[in-house]
């Protein structure tokens, strides 16, 4: 996380008073803070739709601003060593003219100088990780390099001017995280919904013009002030390794904590800023209470709270498909909070002195950039699921237990035999207890071995307890005997956490990940030569399924049947009957619906992930949906908009008589297919005043009903929605909506029966690509 710093708490009051150019230094730190925070959000909203709204483009834009901040204060650390003041003044001042200079070239050519002009937009996100990073470092690694190495450096230069003792200096920590906070909590709230994007950007150009005015006149400051000459390094005991690498893991658990849980929440629901902007806060917040000088963090609360914070994780994880978008959001969000407060408590525990400050954040942001590294590079690479949030779990009990072994707490002196395997015992009725309500189903060999646990731990328990009472146990077994029991129970947690990885229903073919998220190939009903299929899962939702018995390969399942809303325009839309129809869709699934595809009938499917076309061709074809399509298909790769855009800049409109919406089933909404500007370049790809675009809106999580009935009202268009309840395995509950020009296809009879015309009234929300809520429209 991109966190401004981790000082360490004031010791108490300051006894000096500041100089008269204090002042300045703090509102530089602020408005420093403050732009570092801004930007992040502004940035990656903007790059969002130019890599398919996929939640990686947050993590990886992650990785992005962790990595330049450690090389922030890898600087603010060496130059502060190595150089005399008077030379770091004139170094900041070189960079930030450097920066200045390159600021107003690309704002010229960009309108402004942070958002990346079309030249910049990548063909097909072949390769969208090296792509992001390309276009982030272009747009703004210079201006936040700069903004990163403010704060560090300049504590450094007031507390060389105000003296080394004087801990007064650490209440430019609480205005730093101030100004970090307030950055974050108002651009979803205020800046957001008021102001274009290309407004903001040139107001955060502002901001940082007046930033660099305020450094200079820092610098001008200490150049003053300082001695010619670096001063000499007060004489402190070295930083020990092991402090070191403590610092680093309790920095990369908290990043880890904070990243994995954003990609969990926005996986389900959205990529959008407010899903950033409340695991961010929350980070930011344990900082603020673990170093606010405030006995806040106290083991003796949060040891426990970890423990009940780790089962209610897990829990969350088995049962997370079943969860309301609320549930999951307060579960994995208060999860992290905890182990964050955890992580960072055991930082404040652990600060050096007030001379080590710069080496201190050094470690730290080396911390926090190798969780970013973790999550944004190695994971994906690595794992063919979404594990990280599973290793972090583990991670964070760990650090506890090297936190109390470091420490040699009394507690963990003393004889409790029984306590830790009381613990165990706790932990281990968790499965149990998801198996007996069906939350899971447990492979039965690691069910009886979880089993026997539990049966036999009670009586180990009561001979422990026994053994106490008769017996005067030394100091040094007890000790023993605790500590190996919290480490049996960090394993038995670690199980309970490979078990979710494997409780899978039916057998598993494939499963894979890629930029884009996890994708899942299951085998059901295998011993039914009839009823044998494949299902398609993108994370945990279904996106389709082909049944594999000859004779009904060509059945058409899930939210796509002949019933659903799509079904009715396909058989009702005027054209059909009089000859061939285009079709585009948008998102291919298992390509059901070339199902409807009729000889001399065209289909074409945008698609951004390489993964789910694999599955459709090639030599392992595991749907053959597309291999049996009586008809012609194109598959175009890449983000939909952005290729339906690029066609229209060649004067390709493809006159489409029906347009398939089918992106919003739940694994991270992409918002920027759904705005008012989306819909309009839709329309211009449309065939005539009969053609329509039916849009799937099935989602267990958001209610879009009302942001397509908001689109509909402003366009001037009609809509009709369609719901279909589940029947069997093979017909899944779905919702569409059939928007038009006319009411030549919406007047069919089918329709007339089973659909519902739409209508707006003033308070429908209305998306845009500068502003969206989907927060008022989660599903209670």
């Amino acid at each position: 996380m991109a966190s401004t710093e981790t000082a360490p708490p004031p010791a108490g009051p300051s006894t000096s008073s500041p100089r008269s150019s204090g002042w300045v230094f703090a509102v530089t730190i602020f408005l420093s803070a403050f732009l570092l925070f801004q930007v992040q959000l502004l940035v990656a909203k903007y790059l969002l739709p130019w890599f398919g709204g996929a939640p990686a483009v947050w993590t990886t834009s992650m990785l992005f601003f962790q990595m330049l901040l450690l090389a922030g204060y890898f600087y603010a650390h060496r130059v502060s060593a190595r150089l005399s003041q008077q030379a770091q003044s004139k170094l900041q001042i070189a960079l930030l003219v450097v920066t200045l200079v390159l600021m107003v070239t690309l704002a010229v050519r960009w309108g402004s100088p942070i958002t990346p002009g079309p030249a910049w937009r990548p063909e097909d996100s072949g390769r969208p990780i090296t792509e992001l990073l390309q276009v982030l470092f272009v747009s703004l690694g210079l201006p936040f390099f700069l903004l990163a190495t403010t704060s560090p450096l300049l504590q450094r230069w007031l507390a060389s001017q105000e003296g080394e003792a004087n801990t007064g200096i650490y209440r430019l920590y609480a205005v730093s995280n101030l100004g970090s906070l307030l950055g974050l909590i108002t651009y979803p709230f205020l800046v957001e919904p008021n102001l274009r994007i290309m407004t903001q950007a040139r107001l955060w150009t502002l901001g940082f013009f007046v930033y660099a005015a305020l450094t200079a006149i820092c610098a001008w400051h200490v150049r003053r002030n300082a001695p010619a000459t670096p001063e000499p390094a007060a004489a402190t005991a070295p930083l020990s390794w092991h402090d070191r690498i403590f610092w680093f893991a309790l920095s990369m658990c908290g990043s880890l904590s904070l990243i994995s849980t954003t990609s969990l929440v926005s996986e389900d629901m959205g990529v959008v800023p407010m899903l950033w902007v409340l695991p961010l806060t929350l980070y930011l917040l344990t900082f603020i209470l673990c170093f606010s000088g405030l006995p806040l963090y106290r083991r003796a609360y949060f040891y426990p709270g970890l423990a009940i914070t780790l089962v209610m994780a897990v829990l969350g994880l088995y049962r997370g498909a079943y969860l309301s978008a609320y549930a999951q959001i307060y579960v994995f969000c208060f999860s992290m909070f905890v182990i964050c407060m955890v992580c960072h408590g055991e930082l404040a525990r652990s600060v050096p002195s007030p001379s080590r400050l710069t080496s201190f954040y050094l470690t730290t942001a080396a911390g926090g950039a190798a969780g970013g590294i973790f999550t944004g590079l190695i994971a994906p690479i690595t794992f063919n699921g979404f594990y990280e949030y599973h290793v972090m779990l583990v991670m964070s009990a760990l650090l506890v237990l090297w936190a109390m072994f470091r420490d040699d707490d009394p507690w963990l002196r003393r004889p409790n035999l029984w306590l830790p395997f009381a613990i165990v015992w706790i932990v281990a009725l968790v499965p149990v207890y998801l198996q007996h309500v069906g939350w899971a189903t447990i492979e039965e060999s690691a069910m009886r071995w979880v089993q026997g646990v539990v049966i036999g731990l009670p009586v180990f328990i009561g001979l422990l307890i026994w053994l106490e009472s008769r017996m005067n146990i030394p100091a040094a077994p007890g000790m023993w005997f605790t500590r190996s029991g919290l480490v049996f129970t960090v394993a038995f947690l670690a199980l309970m956490l490979y078990v979710e990885t494997t409780a899978e229903r039916g057998k598993l073919l494939i499963q894979s990940r890629s930029f884009y998220g996890v994708l899942k190939v299951r085998e059901r009903n295998p011993e039914s030569r009839e009823f044998r299929y494949y299902e398609l899962l993108h994370g945990r939702i279904l996106h389709g399924m082909q049944l594999q018995a000859d004779e009904h390969r060509h059945t058409l399942t899930t939210y796509y049947t002949k019933g659903s809303g799509l079904g009715m325009a396909m058989m009702n839309h005027p054209r059909r009957k009089a000859g061939p129809i285009r079709i585009g869709a948008v998102g291919m699934g298992v390509g059901t619906v070339a199902g409807y595809v009729r000889a001399g009938d065209l289909i074409r499917f945008y698609e951004i992930n390489p993964q789910v076309m694999r599955l459709s061709l090639g030599n392992q074809v595991v749907f053959t949906y597309l291999q049996e399509c009586v008809g012609r298909f194109e598959i175009v790769r890449g983000d939909a908009r952005l290729s339906m855009e690029r066609e229209l800049e060649e004067n390709r409109p493809q006159g489409y008589d029906i347009l398939i919406l089918d992106a919003f089933s739940s694994d991270a909404i992409p918002v920027h297919l759904l705005t008012l500007e989306a819909m309009q370049m839709y329309l211009k790809h449309l065939r005539d005043e009969d053609s329509v675009i039916a849009i799937h809106i099935s989602n267990r999580a958001v209610d879009l009903k009302p942001v397509v009935a908001g689109l509909a009202h402003r366009l001037g268009l009609q809509a009709t929605w369609v719901t279909r309840n589940a029947f069997g395995e093979t017909i899944a509950a779905s919702d569409w909506i059939i928007v038009s020009r006319s009411r030549t296809t919406l007047d069919a009879e089918d329709f007339r029966k089973e659909g519902y015309p739409m209508t707006a009234n003033q308070d429908a929300p209305l998306w845009t690509d500068d502003y969206s809520n989907l927060f008022r429209l989660i599903k209670k």
